[in-house]
């Protein structure tokens, strides 16, 4: 997916309306566009990478699970799963529900290393 560049937006769309080749009665909407476009980029411009960086965390992430004694450890970050937990292929390995949902953005296999795909939860 490309990401969303209002700059480079911006820049094609003061183009179109220079050359004049946007339809008939267009011109006052991109006079809009482009005011919310010169907004966006300077938001851009003035927000930290990573604070623009999404990160999922759902709801009722970090709660406890409730269960006494069965206390499921990631196989991804060994530390106990608070929260909802994904069981994975073998029945007997889990991740939790934010774990699988950042997983799966970026690789659809699974974390065991068996090649089985991974459903999203």
């Amino acid at each position: 997916r490309g990401r969303f560049r209002p700059a480079e937006a911006l820049a094609a769309l003061q183009r179109m309306m220079v050359d004049n080749t946007l339809a008939p009665g267009d011109m006052e909407k991109a006079q809009l566009l482009a005011g919310e476009l010169m907004a966006a980029a300077h938001e851009a411009e003035v927000t930290p990478i990573a604070a623009r960086d999404q990160q999922t965390i759902l709801a009722g992430a970090n709660l406890p699970a409730g269960g006494k004694g069965d206390a499921r450890v990631s196989v991804v970050t060994t530390k106990p799963i608070r929260g909802a937990a994904v069981v994975l292929e073998d029945g007997r390995s889990f991740i939790s529900q934010t774990e699988a949902v950042a997983w799966g953005r970026v690789n659809p296999f699974s974390p065991l290393n068996t090649g089985g795909i991974m459903l999203p939860p």
